[in-house]
């Protein structure tokens, strides 16, 4: 996995900072898929708020890329990101003129699967224990949200205003 971080000195500098790097994000998976030995790379939408301990005390934000690497017969595969990743901060960098502060900056750190725990909320580290298939993610939310049945998801969603009107009309 890659994590892209950005610092701020303060949230309103982090909203700007935050909303340039997410319009521009998109460009680093494809650049990514380029190297010969990454079949496929994936940004995940959702950013995430680095942990206290990480970011020291700065306003800040996170998004992941899974990476999937191709094996090769065994072989320690060689991977150098740094071309893209620095083409990448750049761009983003030379967009930012207008808005750019001292004390904004972007990182890129390459993480290791079992890393992805440190950086994570703990209610998705919950979700982990769910097994990963259809309809995990409506289970997580239920045990999250301290309901024990869809049929109570139901129930409270033809109760709220919108459903009453499409019921009507």
């Amino acid at each position: 996995f890659l994590a892209i971080t950005v610092f701020a000195n303060c949230d309103e500098e982090l909203l700007e900072w935050r909303g340039l790097v997410e319009s521009r994000l998109r460009f680093l998976p494809t650049s990514l898929e380029e190297i010969e030995c990454v079949q496929r790379s994936h940004l995940n939408p959702d950013q995430f708020v680095l942990p206290h301990e990480k970011s020291q005390g700065r306003p800040s934000s996170v998004w992941f890329v899974g990476l999937e690497i191709s094996k090769s017969n065994g072989t320690v595969v060689q991977l150098d990101f740094s071309t893209h990743i620095r083409d990448f901060c750049l761009m983003v960098k030379n967009r930012a003129h207008s808005i750019f502060k001292a004390g904004m900056d972007i990182q890129v750190n390459h993480l290791k699967r079992k890393d992805l725990r440190d950086y994570v909320p703990d209610e998705l580290k919950k979700e982990k224990t769910i097994p990963n298939t259809v309809g995990s993610k409506i289970i997580a939310r239920l045990s999250t949200e301290g309901r024990h049945s869809i049929s109570e998801l139901v129930e409270e969603s033809q109760k709220s205003p919108t459903s009453r009107k499409r019921s009507v009309e």
